[in-house]
């Protein structure tokens, strides 16, 4: 894969498959002062973003609104945080911001997530939100997805501890009791950090965990329609409190950044059966992840990608100091950190780019399974007559059938014994969709 060491005023780093890309420039904007950015959503034809102000006793956490030219001021909380970062999504006019906390504003207990309605500035606390058996322990992301808000990390649903919980804002239900444990609250092998939705099927996850059902992930995994998917061997080495790593789909790659077990940045990309692995030696952070029309943006603390290994930027007349997050609005991106151009500080910015040509992008591709269970024969087939092959497997992982074929094909399956067998159904680039039938 080619790279390209973006030559922003910003320490951000651009990766592409490219054809031509422009000269790029950077628009400061305004930003408010002795703070740093934590979270942000989109919602309502604006941008929300969350900044944090470190105290001794109470985080002082502050919302703005931003229109792509301004940020303006929504209100302020006080909040007694246990060190751990601060997420937040919108839904339906209100904006909910989760972490690991207690109380907000001194006296309103609130465990993990608390609501925010923009009309009249109410606060509801989680007791009021979370009414039912399912209690959130640690909330670590909250997106949009499938017109229902969907929020990672741990939650108590009754004494078994799930990390994805999905609702409308007053029901709730644990997503996939596939993917748990009942060892105690934030279990290392039950927690999920970031969440990826690609459409209204599909979303992906990482964080610290290794099994869904009888399926090995490792860490990171796709969620399709009812199906879960491993990524090839998945990533071994992520460290429990990798909560500030990010995940993002370009270029049909699989991109995952997070700290490892020694405390080592890296970057990662899955494509198509392997993954491949960018490392950091200098241990500075690394953030956000953003893709865009202009390549995969990553904030990589002073350090930048180039030719596969990370490296320090080296930008001419720049002095950079963390920066901490991209983002899209309106097919713009930000950029928000500490640097200096020309001897002038700056926080807050605009980066001008141009869309990147000669993108190959992988679409989903509709898949029917049927019958399911099934007794002499099994249907596969796809839409867009398109071609793949399907691959059989029983419960020992063992191959009892493979065929290639193009729109449908029925298989023969007298030959095979009563019992649980897994499919993989991929194209010359990529797995298209796995998942379990039974014969019966």
């Amino acid at each position: 894969m080619k790279t390209l060491l973006l030559r922003l005023y910003v320490a951000i780093t651009l990766l592409a498959n490219y054809a031509g890309l422009n000269a790029q420039t950077f628009t400061p904007l305004p930003a408010p002062t002795y703070v740093y950015m934590i979270s942000e959503c989109e919602g309502n034809n604006l941008h929300y973003l969350l900044f944090l102000k470190a105290n001794t006793q109470n985080d002082s956490v502050l919302l703005y609104s931003f229109d792509g030219n301004s940020l303006t001021a929504v209100d302020g909380f006080s909040i007694n945080g246990h060190g751990l970062t601060y997420v937040m999504g919108y839904y339906n006019n209100e904006i909910y911001i989760g972490g690991g906390f207690d109380t907000i504003n001194g006296s309103i207990v609130s465990k993990a997530l608390f609501k925010y309605t923009l009309s009249n500035k109410a606060i509801t606390p989680c007791s009021n939100i979370f009414t039912g058996s399912i209690q959130p322990v640690i909330v670590l992301d909250i997106k949009k997805w499938n017109n229902q808000l969907l929020m990672g990390g741990s939650f108590n649903g009754g004494g078994l501890f799930n990390p994805l919980v999905i609702g409308s804002g007053t029901s709730w239900s644990l997503l996939d009791h596939a993917v748990y444990s009942n060892g105690g609250p934030c279990v290392p092998s039950n927690v999920v950090f970031h969440i990826y939705p690609l459409n209204d099927t599909v979303f992906y996850i990482t964080g610290s965990f290794t099994k869904i059902d009888l399926l090995t992930v490792n860490s990171v995994a796709r969620y399709n329609n009812g199906q879960w998917t491993a990524l090839g061997n998945g990533l071994t080495d992520i460290a429990l409190f990798s909560y500030k790593a990010d995940i993002a789909v370009q270029y049909g790659k699989v991109f995952v950044s997070y700290i490892d077990s020694n405390s080592n940045p890296i970057v990662s990309y899955f494509n198509d059966t392997t993954w491949t692995l960018l490392q950091n030696n200098a241990h500075a952070g690394l953030f956000d992840l953003l893709e865009h029309a202009c390549g995969l943006f990553v904030v990589s603390g002073d350090y930048a990608l180039y030719d596969n290994q990370l490296v320090p930027s080296g930008l001419t007349g720049v002095t950079t100091n963390l920066p901490t997050n991209v983002f899209d609005y309106n097919g713009s991106v930000y950029a928000y950190g500490t640097y200096i151009v020309n001897s002038q500080f700056f926080k807050f910015g605009r980066v001008n780019c141009s869309s990147l040509t000669g993108i190959e992008q992988y679409a989903e591709v509709t898949a029917s399974i049927y019958p399911n269970p099934f007794s002499t024969q099994l249907t596969f087939s796809l839409a867009d007559n398109a071609q793949a092959t399907v691959s059989l497997y029983n419960f020992l992982g063992q191959q009892v059938l493979r065929q290639t074929f193009t729109n449908a094909t029925t298989i023969n399956t007298e030959q095979l014994a009563d019992g649980i067998y897994f499919y993989e159904l991929r194209s010359n680039k990529e797995t298209l969709k796995t998942g379990k039938v039974v014969k019966q």
